[in-house]
């Protein structure tokens, strides 16, 4: 995959939808040289990656891929906006650490992905999950199927819902549960 140009993605679908796949492909095939999944507990998925710590994300010891399980996510966010350049950033499982208003290291990280050369995507298993706040930040939705109804959520994704609707409908009548539909958000 060539450069992805320093943006925010959102992956959002229900368990076993493909997007830890979709992601390590994503991962596998990058051309940034630091690849960084932020996770709360060792993902086997990430077996083969390099666990690291905190630390060495305050240090800048990161190259290749790299996988950080953390219970103590939260407290250490300020660690990614002040050392991580030149880096994609997954985060897994947002819901766990990133609160419905999204703590100011978010947005920084957010804020500054161009400027600091990073790709940044935010993981969540429904559409209800992701903070309003975040989906204004981000430029792209990678919508897997979901065991929701999009209608109940009309009014927390506002200016999104139009744009998304046509996506979310396509993705959920497919037949393949792996399917999936990225939408530009503007």
């Amino acid at each position: 995959m060539s450069r992805l140009h320093s943006n925010v993605f959102l992956i959002v679908g229900g368990r076993g939808t493909g997007k830890t796949t979709f992601v390590k492909k994503i991962l596998d095939r990058a051309s940034l040289p630091k690849r960084l999944v932020i996770d709360t507990f060792r993902q086997t998925a990430y077996n083969n990656f390099r666990e690291v710590t905190f630390n060495d994300v305050y240090e800048a010891n990161l190259q290749g891929n790299c996988h950080l399980p953390s219970s103590n996510i939260e407290d250490n966010l300020h660690h990614l906006t002040e050392r991580v350049v030149n880096t994609m950033l997954v985060f897994e499982d947002c819901l766990k650490y990133i609160s419905s208003n999204p703590q100011p290291a978010i947005r920084k990280i957010c804020l500054d992905s161009k400027q600091r050369n990073n790709d940044v995507f935010f993981i969540y298993h429904s559409l209800s999950q992701v903070p309003p706040r975040l989906s204004t930040w981000a430029d792209y939705l990678i919508l897997f199927k979901t065991q929701e109804r999009l209608k109940n959520q009309k009014s927390r994704l506002g200016g999104i819902y139009t744009q998304i609707e046509p996506a979310f409908i396509e993705v959920n009548k497919h037949k393949s549960k792996f399917y999936n539909k990225a939408v530009q958000l503007y």
